[in-house]
């Protein structure tokens, strides 16, 4: 179901005003928590997973704050920005990761090919 806001009750725009409202502040705080957690696990003071947690919290929040503003735009939720490619993965030092869609628009295809290279020895 498409929300239109301009058919929207008073109380429902009213509603949709506050959730978004909420929506940015939770925003915010989450990128606050985000940089925060990235600063501490940069020094060595938390772990990968927490800082995974902070960042998910954080892109959930701007995902929720994007459908919002969509649907005050009169477009419908999760609409905002298509993506090409979304893929998460793990790599070590020396692999080689291939990710790819198959036929974006019609007959052209996406691949991506990543490799974590190591600093050469005696380089700072």
């Amino acid at each position: 179901m498409d929300l239109d806001i301009t058919k929207m009750s008073d109380v429902a725009r009213l509603e949709h005003k506050r959730q978004l409202s909420d929506a940015l502040s939770e925003r915010d705080i989450a990128e606050t928590a985000l940089q925060q957690a990235t600063k501490r696990y940069e020094v060595g003071v938390l772990s990968g997973p927490e800082k995974d947690a902070a960042e998910i919290r954080y892109q959930r929040a701007v995902t929720r704050v994007k459908d919002l503003e969509a649907i005050a735009a009169g477009k419908p939720a999760g609409a905002a920005e298509p993506k090409i490619m979304d893929s998460t993965f793990s790599i070590a030092p020396g692999e080689t990761v291939v990710i790819g869609t198959s036929r974006v628009k019609g007959e052209q295809a996406l691949i991506a090919l990543l490799t974590a290279a190591t600093r050469p020895r005696g380089t700072r």
